[in-house]
């Protein structure tokens, strides 16, 4: 008997709590791969200046994630999670005040992305709120679960422009 009860309170719980879902970023930035100028060597696409994007509901943080835009306009949309209920989430959109440095793109650093879902070890810094919008999400819609991009002030993304000078050399 007791267990039963058990149960039945355990059944009652979950079925008070929501289940939590993906929410998708839509319309990302495409940042290329690219070659280092006078090097040959491949790197990993990314903004110069990557965004945070915050998801809140009322004061509680409920997900976050940086944004170093997408490699290709065909990878997968990011993704940061909420609860699958009828709420009105706030998300911030803040600008990382740390440059994202230029990855080797071999076969270790794409091994090691794919293993770690392309997170990263950078830090992003002091962000810089730039934006913050009001997110529905209706239960059971996942069409209601998008959050629309929100383009940054410094939106460039890396390229190999910026070749460092190699040992020794002096900078005008």
């Amino acid at each position: 008997m007791r267990s039963v009860l058990l149960l039945s309170a355990v059944v009652l719980l979950l079925g008070c709590t929501s289940a939590r879902v993906t929410a998708t970023l839509d319309d990302e930035p495409v940042c290329p791969d690219f070659e280092l100028r006078g090097t040959h060597s491949k790197r990993k696409g990314a903004l110069k200046h990557p965004v945070k994007v915050t998801v809140l509901d009322g004061k509680t943080t409920v997900s976050e994630r940086v944004a170093l835009g997408k490699r290709n306009a065909s990878d997968p949309a990011s993704v940061l999670v909420v609860q699958d209920e009828n709420e009105t989430y706030t998300v911030r959109f803040a600008q990382c005040g740390n440059e994202f440095a230029p990855q080797p793109l071999d076969a270790v650093v794409e091994k090691e992305a794919r293993l770690r879902d392309d997170h990263t070890s950078y830090e992003c810094g002091e962000g810089k709120l730039f934006k913050e919008i009001a997110v529905v999400v209706k239960k059971g819609k996942p069409a209601t679960r998008r959050i629309p991009w929100q383009s940054p002030p410094e939106a460039a993304c890396l390229t190999g422009d910026g070749a460092p000078a190699p040992v020794g050399t002096a900078t005008p």
